[in-house]
């Protein structure tokens, strides 16, 4: 039986995943839509609006300071063995 693992099936997948998670959001919209009335519709749009400010927040101050600190957390990251391991403390091996 041949596989398919081109990207033609990688695009096939995420399509299936969009169309379905845009079904399920629909329907659960719907659903808060026609058990709470318009107050669904405006926590939605608080809510939109939050994450509006936080990318916003992100896109101005995160990322530059992401990329600040950078070099600090690449000399705090621990150092391995060359099997991946961390190498043995003052007393001794780790065991966890």
């Amino acid at each position: 039986m041949p596989t398919d693992t081109g990207p033609q099936r990688s695009m096939r997948e995420t399509m299936l995943t969009i169309l379905l998670l845009t079904l399920v959001g629909a329907g659960i919209l719907l659903f808060f839509v026609g058990s709470m009335g318009m107050f669904a519709l405006q926590a939605l749009g608080v809510v939109g609006v939050l994450a509006l400010f936080g990318g916003a927040h992100y896109l101005l101050w995160g990322r530059s300071l992401s990329q600040e600190v950078a070099a600090e957390r690449e000399a705090d990251e621990p150092v391995v063995d060359d099997d991946g391991s961390p190498p043995d403390g003052p007393h001794g091996p780790r065991r966890f």
